[in-house]
């Protein structure tokens, strides 16, 4: 009997209205809650050394020293069926455990290069076949023997590949990356479980 009293308050409108007003304060109060502390915390979880400066890029028609890639631009080289190479020297500084090279692409195969030998490719075949490569972050294990290497990233565009700088590319920890990109992205998640929930309330009504 008190099982059935408890549904039919449950069945009552006013009722459910009240709890999905509730919940949904309460999911945005947490999120709001988690945003803040990761907020205060997210130095702890994004130890990285951007690698912005004195790259080479080389393209089709050009060649450019001393590249700073907080300006440079690239939306007039890494165009349809085009080939970008970035090069620069690279020296583990022992700051990372594990150290990874991040690198983002927007559609575009990559390759990556340590002193001549390709250590990471991704979307070659859908490239030579003509497909969509697709976009995407890729985290690519690094020498630590603390001596200097030559680093160099092929980047071939399938379609334009929508890049007008690449002022993301960084060491970090393989241990904090995945870290790293939730809390880089907490607004996203944020946002996306309190519309989630208050979806799954208002369908309920």
């Amino acid at each position: 009997m008190k099982q059935i009293a408890w549904v039919k308050v449950i069945q009552n409108k006013y009722i459910k209205r009240c709890m999905s007003i509730v919940g949904i304060v309460i999911v945005l109060l947490g999120a709001m809650l988690l945003y803040h502390i990761t907020g205060l915390r997210k130095n702890e979880y994004t130890k990285k050394e951007p690698l912005l400066l004195n790259w080479t890029v080389v393209s089709e028609n050009q060649t450019d020293t001393d590249v700073d890639l907080n300006t440079f631009r690239f939306d007039n080289i890494l165009t349809d069926k085009k080939t970008v190479y970035l090069s620069r020297t690279f020296v583990d500084k022992g700051q990372f455990q594990s150290p990874v090279l991040v690198v983002q692409t927007h559609n575009a195969a990559l390759r990556v290069f340590v002193d001549g030998e390709c250590i990471y490719s991704y979307g070659l075949e859908r490239y030579d076949c003509g497909k969509m490569v697709g976009s995407g972050m890729h985290s690519i294990a690094m020498p630590k023997d603390g001596e200097q290497h030559e680093l160099m990233l092929e980047f071939k565009a399938n379609g334009d590949s929508y890049v007008t700088r690449m002022n993301d590319i960084y060491i970090t920890d393989y241990a904090t990356i995945y870290t790293d990109f939730l809390v880089t992205n907490r607004v996203t998640y944020a946002l996306s479980v309190c519309l989630l929930f208050i979806g799954f309330c208002l369908g309920w009504l």
